[in-house]
């Protein structure tokens, strides 16, 4: 869905600020969308100045990125009279942390960037919205945004786009016809698939293995018709050991954990599971579960997430309920 004509949204009076916002924690596709937006407006008008803002920093993963193609960004909000922000890959608007206030106070045009679902929390603040759910990416879209303006990204920005687009894309096994197509125009302007792929692999930390191991030793079983549910709670790497489980063999899985006064939940499901159910991890559960007891969720069909501030447990007995109710069937615990 294209809310706003994408040309239009990206001319920008000459000699202005601009702000690109990447959501809090940004990981490569934020990261990389966010590099290559700043490329195409400074493009198309060379007297911009522009900062790219990741509250909290950059994921492991998106820093090996900036270590490869060197782009700074700032760590921490800190406006200096931006007439327009762009916020990329944030398909809720809390995820934007202590920017959000500023952006509502401020006078400044927000448009915003994104491949997720719309949320009615971005909608309250957005000038524009380009919002593409077909995409695999932001970073797809950005492309898409470079080719519309007809400008030709450097081999360094084609690079992190394509990172981007292979980060997001489980390494193409969500791809559609026109997420190749993406690649090979990228790779054709110089960027190296190899590099890339090299880029989105990493070493395990030894923190990571403990969380996954002592997440499955928690672990959790049901048996919801004729699908397994794997959950367990979790103090760390929710995302990590949620995909764990799935590939031990679940179908669905989520892996919940408290976290500086809030509980947190990542839910991880088989493209398969996705295909025979049409249950959308992000919109039937994480956004519902999240809106309501006061919180924040979103994603894809087999990636969410979730923030509330509600007990781990009850959040994780919230769920349970809640699939099961999606799904049709009761949830028999198997151990």
């Amino acid at each position: 869905m294209l809310e706003a004509e994408p040309l239009k949204v990206l001319k920008v009076p000459a000699s202005s600020s601009i702000g690109i916002i990447c959501h809090r924690h940004a990981d490569v596709d934020a990261y990389s969308a966010a590099l290559g937006l700043a490329e195409l407006l400074q493009k198309l008008n060379g007297k911009l100045r522009i900062r790219i803002f990741a509250p909290d920093g950059l994921g492991l993963l998106a820093k090996k990125v900036q270590a490869a193609v060197f782009e700074e960004v700032f760590e921490k909000f800190e406006p200096s009279g931006e007439s327009r922000f762009y916020v990329v890959d944030t398909g809720h608007a809390s995820l934007l942390k202590d920017a959000l206030d500023h952006l509502k106070a401020s006078k400044a045009e927000v448009v915003f960037i994104d491949h997720h679902p719309p949320s009615d929390s971005t909608k309250e603040i957005a000038l524009a919205r380009i919002i593409d759910e077909t995409a695999s990416s932001t970073s797809e879209i950005v492309h898409m945004l470079f080719k519309e303006a007809s400008v030709i990204p450097t081999q360094k920005t084609s690079l992190a786009l394509l990172a981007g687009i292979l980060y997001d894309s489980q390494n193409l096994k969500l791809a559609k016809v026109h997420t190749l197509e993406s690649v090979v125009e990228l790779c054709r302007l110089g960027a190296d698939l190899q590099q890339a792929r090299e880029m989105l692999w990493m070493q395990r930390e030894q923190s990571e293995v403990i969380a996954r191991l002592k997440g499955s030793q928690r672990l959790k079983i049901h048996r919801v018709g004729e699908w397994m549910l794997a959950a367990t709670i979790i103090g760390s790497f929710q995302a990590s050991v949620a995909r764990g489980l799935v590939e031990l063999g679940a179908d669905i899985a989520f892996a919940v954990g408290e976290h500086e006064e809030e509980t947190r939940c990542c839910l991880r499901a088989t493209q398969h599971f996705y295909k025979k159910t049409g249950l959308h991890l992000g919109t039937s559960i994480a956004t519902k579960v999240a809106e309501a007891n006061n919180g924040a969720g979103g994603g894809h069909p087999t990636a969410a997430s979730l923030t509330v501030n509600i007990p781990q447990e009850k959040l994780f007995n919230i769920l349970v309920s809640e699939i099961s109710k999606e799904l049709n069937a009761k949830a028999e615990q198997m151990n």
